[in-house]
């Protein structure tokens, strides 16, 4: 997860490069003739300190056109790094309903390439049938619980559930959240995935990228990876290689634990699998052993001085978890001190 803020005009004085948060969205544009000032100082800001961006339109009743293209203009020195979002609320929504916010949609991910994000209310979301949408592109709700401050980023689950979409990719959680390195109000946001994911929402595809993005697997350290099926039908378990003979099936929404790969095959521990019936998360321990990974104990197990070596007396207990940050003969290394390592037979790697 990340911890994101909304900016605009609204948050005169803020200088974003002072405060900790891992991305930042940024006002645009408003209706078609009002751009927000704020915009180049907030970007500016935002890639000096490495933070990830994006731009959004806050929409008004009238054109959807002129509106989008009056977006495109002023939006296109950032988007190259930058996700979009079409800011849904109020009275273009009685005004326009879904259709209106399908094609300013439709039009900003033809003319850019870039599939934008829609953020809503959750009643609105609740209220209108967003199927056409929720098709082609994800979704960012807003409920607020109540108004009173909120300090620092403290996510929440979402009081009742998204109907139309199949989840939810990013939550704004409070409109006065409070932050050190400014005095004011700000919208606090949690974006539910890695950076690499933010990077990828440059394609905001509702498909398999985005149960890629959800989805978490334990698999043993020396395991390959993990896969779900994401076929409706479920995916074939075969007995070699190749589509020739059928041995099982797996059903839609099962996990196995990836063993290699062959010919084109993933191998598991009940034959071979397709990739294209399913998603995969590959081991980067495999790559690379210095990669920072999170692991999860699964049996008794005590510390050890070093790689291989005696065991300190330091118990882990079964269910903890531990960022792990090296992978040498088969243990890895948890932290500092003299049980700073743990055997990697006892615990299984989170993908």
């Amino acid at each position: 997860m990340l911890n994101v803020i909304d900016v605009s005009n609204n948050n005169g004085g803020l200088n974003v490069a002072n405060i900790k948060a891992d991305g930042v969205i940024a006002k645009a544009t408003e209706s078609s003739n009002f751009t927000d000032s704020t915009l180049p100082t907030f970007m500016a800001q935002s890639k000096t300190t490495g933070k990830l961006t994006g731009v959004y339109h806050f929409a008004r009743p009238g054109s959807w056109k002129v509106q989008a293209d009056f977006f495109l203009r002023t939006v296109k020195p950032y988007l190259n790094n930058s996700i979009i979002v079409l800011d849904y609320e109020s009275t273009v929504v009685t005004y326009g309903g879904v259709q209106w916010a399908l094609n300013w949609l439709d039009y900003v991910y033809k003319q850019t390439g870039i599939k934008p994000m829609i953020y809503m209310g959750l009643s609105d979301e609740n209220y209108y049938n967003w199927a056409p949408v929720a098709k082609k592109y994800a979704l960012w709700v807003a409920q607020y619980n109540d108004m009173a401050p909120h300090y620092g980023f403290q996510p929440r689950n979402l009081y009742g559930s998204v109907r139309h979409f199949k989840k939810m990719t990013m939550f704004q959680y409070s409109a006065n959240g409070r932050l050190t390195g400014y005095n004011g109000p700000l919208d606090l946001d949690v974006y539910y995935g890695s950076k690499s994911d933010w990077s990828k929402h440059q394609k905001n595809n509702t498909g398999d990228e985005n149960r890629l993005m959800e989805w978490h697997v334990k698999v043993p350290v020396t395991a390959y990876g993990g896969f779900l099926v994401t076929k409706k039908k479920g995916a074939t378990i075969w007995a070699a290689p190749n589509n020739d003979t059928k041995v099982s099936m797996l059903k839609y929404n099962e996990p196995i634990t990836i063993l290699a790969k062959e010919h084109g095959f993933f191998k598991t521990s009940k034959g071979y699998i397709d990739p294209r019936t399913g998603v995969a998360k590959l081991n980067p321990l495999l790559d690379n052993p210095n990669i920072h990974s999170v692991i999860e104990v699964t049996g008794n197990a005590k510390g050890h001085a070093e790689a291989a070596g005696p065991i300190t007396g330091r118990k882990f207990k079964k269910g903890n978890r531990y960022k792990a940050y090296k992978l040498s003969k088969g243990y890895l290394l948890i932290g500092s001190g003299i049980d700073r390592w743990i055997n990697g037979q006892k615990v299984k790697i989170i993908l």
